[in-house]
């Protein structure tokens, strides 16, 4: 009974370790900073609507560091502005984790504020590709990061 439960332990640890952290790569080893470069296939600054309101994505920019935490930010001007301010920036904290040549941005386990759904997409050496399914409450939109900076921890 005891070499049983042995082997069955040692089952379950290979089990474990085998198919958790093989396919995913750790944070990356220097902080990489992104400008975006389009926004649903168009270069900024580019129109998207939210009911009434016209909204304009300006720029923004997405950081990955070496510790494994992200923030997206974009800047966005709204019409019209009686609404608030006329610009403003979404920023968004997080984490990041990629597999094989994907990534995924968000929170991992119970998120600490507002619960978003996680960000998925691509990773390359120069770009980042992303696609945030509920942007400013206007649906599923397409984000491309270039990478513009590269600094050491």
């Amino acid at each position: 009974m005891r070499l049983l439960g042995s082997a069955v332990l040692l089952a379950t640890a290979y089990a474990l370790t085998s198919c958790s952290s093989d396919t995913t790569r750790p944070p990356l080893r220097n902080t990489r900073s992104y400008a975006l470069e389009s926004f649903d296939g168009k270069s900024l600054p580019t129109v998207f609507e939210s009911d009434e309101i016209t909204l304009t994505a300006l720029s923004g920019s997405l950081v990955l560091d070496s510790t494994g935490n992200s923030r997206a930010v974009t800047h966005v001007h709204q019409n019209p502005v009686n609404l608030g301010p006329a610009d403003f920036d979404t920023s968004i904290p997080g984490e990041y984790r990629f597999q094989g040549d994907s990534i995924e941005i968000g929170y991992f386990g119970s998120c600490r504020d507002l619960c978003i759904p996680n960000r998925y997409g691509t990773f390359t050496d120069s770009t980042v590709t992303l696609v945030d399914p509920i942007f400013m409450g206007t649906g599923a939109h397409t984000f491309l990061y270039r990478l513009v900076s590269v600094t050491p921890p």
